[in-house]
């Protein structure tokens, strides 16, 4: 029993804790009264215990990307657990980009918020085209890009659709792992069914910019995506897990 509480408080320390090997040493000497023991009996004993390996840090460095009022800051806020992105509605709040950091034993969740994207077309003012070239900078930090979408808006637009396509090919151009769609605001949709229809509307818009019209044979609807209510914390969590599951090997 003692052995078995004495192997459990290692891995604690070792796996949770900054603990040093002096510290462990201590430990030992308390516990089997080393203190009048000779110091080549006292490192027999305790390289008998296998010390845990600390693991491997990995990291996966996130953008959100989104049109202006889609819930970006609140998703990052949700997903950090603190308040570190401005929300309102006003459109453009967010004028730089916004490191957010989330830790999970040994690993490390980074975030990068962006200004609302705008779209080419509509990129004429200096102040706005200095906005937009910020969310472009920001993508090129992307393992993934989290594409957030008003679930709310008709999607059918062409002038949306448009933008969502431009959006869709930085993401493509620049995401190192892949591209994950957010349907955020699913709180205010109603019926639930109009879901899946602008799941399956905006799934084929990916497919069309990925593959192009030549490639429409071989689409597949196998776009990661995730219907969250960041206002209410829903489904934010599974989003969450899952970035934390395909998270890579490299330092903090």
């Amino acid at each position: 029993l003692v052995l078995c509480i004495i192997d459990s408080l290692l891995n604690f320390y070792f796996q949770y804790g900054n603990h040093s090997q002096e510290w462990i040493e201590k430990l030992f000497m308390q516990l089997f009264k080393l203190d009048n023991i000779d110091s080549d009996k006292k490192c027999e004993i305790l390289t008998k215990k296998k010390l845990p390996t600390p693991k491997t840090e990995k990291r996966l460095d996130i953008v959100i990307l989104g049109s202006p009022n889609a819930g970006k800051s609140v998703l990052l806020n949700t997903l950090v657990q603190e308040k570190l992105a401005a929300t309102t509605r006003k459109r453009h709040t967010t004028r730089s980009e916004i490191l957010g950091v989330f830790n999970h034993r040994n690993v490390q969740l980074a975030f990068f918020d962006t200004p609302g994207f705008i779209r080419s077309a509509d990129a004429t003012k200096q102040d706005v085209k200095a906005l937009r070239d910020l969310a472009l900078s920001a993508t090129h930090k992307a393992d993934v890009v989290l594409l957030v979408v008003d679930a709310t808006l008709d999607c059918g637009r062409m002038r949306y659709q448009e933008t969502f396509a431009e959006m869709v090919q930085i993401a493509l151009d620049n995401a190192k792992t892949e591209l994950i769609l957010v349907l955020n605001k699913v709180d205010l949709v109603f019926p639930k069914s109009d879901l899946l229809d602008t799941t399956f509307k905006l799934g084929s818009l990916i497919n069309g910019v990925k593959l192009g019209p030549d490639g429409a044979p071989d689409a597949k609807l196998d776009t990661t995506t995730f219907m969250v209510s960041a206002q209410l914390d829903d489904g934010v969590t599974d989003l969450k897990n899952y970035l934390i599951a395909i998270s890579k090997n490299k330092p903090w």
